[in-house]
C-alpha cells in the first residue's frame, strides 16, 4: 500500500520489480511479495507446444541469451521454440551477472506463487492474441487452481470482455482502452458479478508511446461514471503518485517498482 496525507492505494508492480530485476521472472514477482506490492502486472506469451509462459516480447531477443550470455542474433519467436528449447535460453544475465540461470516462468509456477503469497495477478490484455486453444489451456489452468480468484484480467476489446466475464463472472476486469461514454458503458452493462477497474495513463516519459490522451478531470470524470474504482499507469515517481491520489483516488497505480509501498 501507498500511503500520502490524500489517501491510500495499493500498488502493482508491472512486470514484477522490474526496476531491480529482471521483468517477468520469478525472481523479479517473488520481490513484489517481499517489498509489499499488492498486485503484478505480467505478460502471457505460449510455446510452440502450448505452454503458458511469461515475457513482454514476441520475441526472445531482447531479454534472452544463450547460457554462456551472449546475444541471439537471429529474431526468434516464443511461439517457435517449445518448451524444452525455451529452457535452453537465459532470461536472467541480460539484466545482470548475479541472475544467470534464470528461466521464463510458466503459468503454473506463477499461480502456485500467487496462492501462496496471497498476490493478485493482473494479467495484461496479450492474452488476447492467443489463439483459442492456447485461451483454453489458460482458461481451464486457472479455473482449476486455488488462486484462480487472485487472477484479474486486463480487456481491450468487447468480443474479450464477454468471453472473459463468460468463464470468470465474478473476476476483476480492468479495461485500458477506448475512453468514450460508449464503450464505457458496454463494458459496465455486460458485467456479471465481476468489478471494473478503468485504467487511465499519466503523461509521462513512461506513458507517452500510447496514442491515447491522458488523464484529466473531464476522463477521469467519465470513468468514474462507469467504474467501480481508477487505475493510473505507469509511474516512476513518488510526486507523481501524490498528484495522482490527490487528484483521481485511484485503487491502483501501476509502477515498474521505483515507487515502494510505505505501509
Amino acid at each position: 500500500m501507498y500511503t500520502t496525507k490524500k489517501g491510500a492505494t495499493m500498488l502493482d508492480a508491472h512486470r514484477g520489480v522490474s526496476t531491480e530485476y529482471p521483468e517477468n521472472t520469478m525472481s523479479a514477482f517473488k520481490a513484489a511479495s517481499e517489498q509489499g506490492y499488492e498486485v503484478i502486472e505480467l505478460d502471457p506469451a505460449v510455446t510452440k507446444d502450448g505452454v503458458i509462459v511469461f515475457m513482454h516480447d514476441s520475441t526472445i531477443n531482447r531479454t534472452g541469451r544463450r547460457q554462456d550470455g551472449s546475444i541471439i542474433e537471429k529474431r526468434t519467436y516464443v511461439d517457435s521454440l517449445t518448451y524444452a528449447e525455451l529452457c535452453e535460453f537465459d532470461f536472467g544475465i541480460h539484466f545482470n551477472e548475479k541472475f544467470k540461470g534464470t528461466k521464463a516462468p510458466t503459468l503454473d509456477e506463477v499461480l502456485d506463487f500467487a496462492y501462496e503469497n496471497n498476490m493478485i495477478l493482473k494479467i495484461d490484455a496479450k492474452l488476447e492474441l492467443f489463439r483459442m486453444e492456447a485461451l483454453t489451456t489458460f482458461v481451464e489452468t486457472v479455473k482449476a487452481h486455488k488462486a484462480k480468484k487472485l487472477v484479474e484480467f486486463t480487456v481491450q476489446t468487447l468480443p474479450f470482455l464477454d468471453f472473459i466475464v463468460s468463464h470468470f463472472p465474478d473476476n476483476y476486469i480492468h479495461y485500458d482502452l477506448y475512453m468514450d461514454k460508449w464503450h464505457l458503458k458496454e463494458c459496465r452493462k455486460r458485467l456479471k458479478n465481476n468489478k471494473l477497474t478503468v485504467w487511465l495513463r499519466m503523461d509521462n516519459e513512461e506513458s507517452k508511446w500510447c496514442i491515447y490522451p491522458p488523464v484529466n478531470g473531464r476522463i477521469y470524470r467519465l470513468a468514474k461514471k462507469y467504474a467501480d474504482s481508477i487505475g493510473i499507469w505507469i509511474l516512476t515517481e513518488e510526486k507523481e503518485a501524490e498528484i495522482a491520489i490527490r487528484k483521481y483516488k485511484p485503487r491502483i497505480i501501476e509502477t515498474t517498482g521505483s515507487i515502494k509501498p510505505n505501509s
